[in-house]
């Protein structure tokens, strides 16, 4: 695993059928994406949310939001995919709880055409159509220089590392 840039779209798309491109731009009915986050409490998802509402709207697309409350809830997540999938939406956007536990319920989606595009923790493997996070040793780096510049110090780097579990 690990972060991967995700491909460059093409500029546009080919129409399709041989339909004009005034008929093409203009779908049929609204494209229902399901957009499954990690979880629905914490902060970060609703923002995520609100991104995809906002997204949504500007492209007339229908957002389905569903996820677990927790991101430990593994289970859950892979039934509102599933649920998602029955309903025949037309794409699946989700941060998996589990790399490995969502690979099956990705791979049932890509099956049955419906494509999938992972965000903020991908697939073991990866199989998504598209990944798309933030490259967090890159941001940390740069945010490491830009307070060096802003204390006028100069960058030391040490090794260190973090357990997330520790209670201190």
């Amino acid at each position: 695993a690990g972060w991967r840039q995700a491909p460059t779209p093409p500029a546009e798309l080919p129409p399709k059928g041989g339909a004009s491109d005034q008929e093409a731009a203009k779908p049929e009915k609204p494209l229902r994406i399901a957009v499954c986050p990690k979880g629905t409490v914490h902060e970060f998802w609703q923002t995520v949310k609100k991104g995809a509402e906002t997204a949504g709207d500007e492209v007339g697309a229908e957002i389905l939001w569903n996820g677990p409350p927790q991101e430990t809830m593994v289970a859950e997540q892979i039934t509102i995919i599933e649920d998602f999938l029955t309903n025949k939406v037309d794409a699946v956007v989700m941060a998996a709880c589990d790399a490995k536990a969502l690979v099956h319920t990705t791979q049932k989606a890509l099956d049955a055409k419906i494509p999938v595009i992972t965000i903020d923790s991908g697939l073991d493997p990866a199989i998504s159509l598209s990944f798309v996070a933030t490259h967090n040793v890159a941001g940390a780096t740069e945010a490491a220089h830009e307070l060096a510049r802003l204390v006028g110090a100069s960058l030391v780097a040490a090794p260190f590392a973090v357990n997330a579990w520790s209670a201190g």
